[in-house]
């Protein structure tokens, strides 16, 4: 989070498009960090009610992103599409040093109280590994790297078609 916030903020300062590209990498690099580490963490919370954590874990992100685009519209009207990276950014930062300060003290209690979560032996890591399994999750990973660019895509689109052609107000294009 903290490299998404850091990115979002070079996004916003940058002076040229070889900046902007970079600023750009870095904060595609930092958004496809977060779900490895985000469902380890949650895989992590219980079992018992791993499936109920991944389904708020969820529903808040397809929120999230529905947000995003009347929040980024909105910051975007007030202070320019610079100060709407500079904004998310410094809130990228903040989340990230949050989430330090929280998520310290229970792993180290997780590691004194059980060593169910230590380094997997050789065996379940052959397990995990089989070439069946090496072929479902690249074709997993692929199909999630084209939902995104789908995704990504379609709404960028909207976005600026309604605005553009339409003749709506950034605010009301994200909003729709």
């Amino acid at each position: 989070m903290a490299l998404c916030g850091a990115a979002s903020i070079l996004v916003g300062f940058s002076q040229d498009i070889v900046s902007l590209a970079i600023s750009l990498a870095l904060l595609g690099i930092g958004t496809s960090l977060y779900h490895p580490t985000g469902f380890a963490l949650i895989s992590l919370l219980s079992q018992r009610f791993r499936g109920r954590y991944m389904g708020v874990h969820g529903v808040g992100g397809n929120a999230g992103m529905a947000l995003a685009y009347v929040t980024s519209g909105a910051l975007g009207v007030l202070f320019g599409w610079r100060g709407a990276f500079l904004a998310w950014g410094f809130v990228g930062i903040a989340t990230g040093l949050l989430a330090l300060i929280i998520l310290a003290e229970p792993e180290r209690l997780m590691e004194e109280k059980t060593d169910a979560f230590k380094k997997p032996s050789l065996r379940l890591q052959k397990e995990l590994f089989t070439p069946k399994n090496v072929v479902v999750l690249g074709l997993l990973a692929l199909i999630i790297i084209f939902s995104g660019i789908l995704w990504d895509g379609v709404s960028a689109f909207l976005v600026a078609y309604i605005t553009e052609v339409k003749g709506t107000e950034l605010l009301l294009a994200g909003g729709l």
